[in-house]
């Protein structure tokens, strides 16, 4: 977490609990009622920040979120009810963020309760006072109801990282473990959930055994760790992950990071396969300053299949697609041979999922040689009748085998023009209403708002670094 220096006013102070636990009707409870101000930080110590901030800002200092009353009444009900019990963590569970809370008394440093809450490796939250009462008698560690947590958080930014350089850019290299879990857990009932449009399924879940995987990572080759990069996730067909040659030209230019686990192959079940492109998604978003607006997934062959049903059925999680000589789609197709059809892989997605998808692209890639090739090309008439942004990227002399890199360069590009469109317009738009501000003299609160604003504009660019240093933070190098 960096440090801010600036006015001692400025800062929040992190109190002792001064309440009995018993009293407390749950972990995000003060004094048995709810607290007047929370803040969410990625560590146990409340820093100063510039007062206005900005969500850059917050996260650069530590802070991932300042909740509402809202926000707050919907924290407090993770903790309690059917779904919610008293319940140590595991020894694998790890820290993800921490919540502190104080209610506010006129004159009077207020009580503050500061509670942990942390994430097992089979995705499970908990929540844990950080230090006990002053009773001796620390309350109980809580296991909250997952799906509200997961629901309330899923905005808040996902990165824990400190800003500084990865070795040896440019390369594939194994990342260093501990890995992340998804937030969306591959059981019978995720898998019904989110394939079957909430059908059950007899299909078994996955067996998450993250501590057995290994992922690989690429970071472009003028990688630097302050500026947000996209990232691609790719699922081979076959039992080692390696990120191909023909990716790195494209993942260059576009600034994109490449994630592949090792053991996602043909042979993997396919519900681990689904469970591993989650995790390898979350675990890179945690490293690494990633853009969730450019966040793509890809696969060959079977690997092709695995990843557009990803996209199809996790667009909230993956915002394009490039299969590779493989497709799935939610409908099946008439094939050639009489009496035979192309089974769809997963059902249509719920309509609020299907309103998200209907805004990301899908690039897959097959030629007349692939023996793919007739399926692919009617499971894209199936996508293009349902106006579902597609395009097939076809080349009379590919067979089933992957791209060359201008080919592949062409399919991802395509893939992520809108969103740098939408972010290029948005930019400016933001930078020209700026223009208007008044510049002010260092240090009164006009400079400060504008600097603030420049933040806001053009968040993680190298100008927004410089108004971060001049607003006095220190950034790590």
């Amino acid at each position: 977490m960096a440090d801010l220096a600036i006015p001692h006013n400025l800062a929040f102070a992190v109190c002792a609990v001064l309440v009995n636990a018993g009293a407390n009707a749950g972990p995000f409870d003060v004094a048995g009622r709810a607290p007047e101000w929370a803040i969410v930080t990625t560590g146990a110590e409340l820093v100063g920040r510039p007062e206005p901030s900005s969500p850059m800002l917050d996260l650069i200092c530590g802070v991932i979120a300042r909740p509402d009353r809202k926000m707050i009444s919907d924290l407090r009900a993770c903790g309690v009810g059917v779904h919610a019990k008293n319940e140590d963590p595991p020894a694998d569970a790890a820290r993800w963020c921490v919540v502190q809370m104080g209610i506010a008394q006129p004159g009077i440093v207020p009580p503050a309760r500061v509670v942990e809450i942390l994430r097992s490796i089979d995705g499970q939250w908990f929540a844990k006072d950080i230090q006990p009462e002053k009773t001796g008698k620390p309350a109980p560690s809580v296991r909250l109801d997952a799906d509200k947590f997961a629901s309330l958080a899923a905005g808040w930014p996902k990165y824990r990282g400190d800003f500084k350089s990865v070795p040896s850019p440019g390369q594939s290299l194994p990342l260093a473990k501990p890995y992340a879990p998804g937030w969306e857990t591959m059981n019978k009932a995720g898998l019904g959930e989110r394939f079957l449009n909430g059908r059950p399924t007899s299909i078994d879940g996955a067996s998450r055994v993250l501590n057995d995987q290994t992922f690989f990572v690429r970071t472009p080759a003028k990688y630097d760790p302050h500026e947000q990069c996209g990232l691609f996730v790719w699922v081979d067909a076959g039992p080692t992950a390696r990120v191909h040659d023909c990716f790195t030209a494209a993942a260059d230019e576009l600034r994109l990071i490449i994630i592949a686990a090792e053991k996602t192959g043909n042979d993997i079940y396919a519900s681990n396969r689904y469970q591993l492109s989650l995790d390898v998604a979350e675990t890179a978003q945690e490293r690494f300053l990633i853009d969730p607006q450019r966040v793509y997934i890809g696969g060959i062959s079977g690997g092709g299949r695995i990843s557009s049903e990803m996209w199809g059925c996790f667009p909230d999680i993956f915002t394009g697609c490039v299969p590779v000589v493989g497709l799935d789609c939610y409908e099946s197709a008439p094939a050639s041979q009489k009496g035979m059809v192309h089974r769809a892989g997963y059902a249509k997605p719920a309509a609020r999922l299907w309103k998200v998808l209907l805004s990301h692209r899908i690039a897959p890639m097959t030629g007349q040689q692939d023996f793919n090739y007739e399926e692919i090309s009617k499971f894209v008439r199936i996508y293009e009748r349902d106006r579902v942004p597609i395009r097939l990227f076809e080349y009379p002399d590919m067979a089933h085998q992957l791209p060359t890199a201008p080919r592949f360069t062409e399919a991802i590009t395509w893939v992520d023009a809108p969103v740098r469109d939408r972010q290029q317009a948005a930019r400016q738009a933001a930078l020209d209403a700026m223009k208007v501000m008044p510049d002010g003299t260092q240090g009164e609160p006009q400079w400060t708002a504008k600097k603030v604003a420049l933040t806001k504009a053009d968040p993680w660019s190298k100008q927004a670094w410089e108004a971060a240093k001049e607003l006095g933070l220190k950034i790590g190098q």
